[in-house]
């Protein structure tokens, strides 16, 4: 029977004020230094053998106003347990 190894990684999106408009900027929570695109860590993930599963959007905010917009979204990926024999 195969077994598989699972694993997630999140996104953020911050909103950024200017002096004009507000920007949404990606953040990845597990590393917010890594400025890759989610297409650029997926494909990634993807060489290194791990199938995307699921997508899960949220919304995760303090304000009121701003109810149902996407804050986060948490990709679910999974790929075969390799077994020794």
């Amino acid at each position: 029977m195969q077994k598989w190894e699972y694993c997630s990684i999140a996104l953020s999106y911050k909103a950024a004020q200017y002096p004009s408009y507000w920007k949404w900027k990606e953040e990845w929570l597990d590393d917010p230094k890594d400025g890759r695109a989610p297409e650029q860590r997926l494909d990634r993930l993807g060489q290194e053998g791990w199938e995307l599963v699921s997508v899960v959007p949220r919304s995760v905010t303090e304000r009121v106003d701003w109810a149902g917009i996407t804050t986060h979204v948490t990709f679910y990926l999974k790929r075969p347990l390799e077994t020794t024999k």
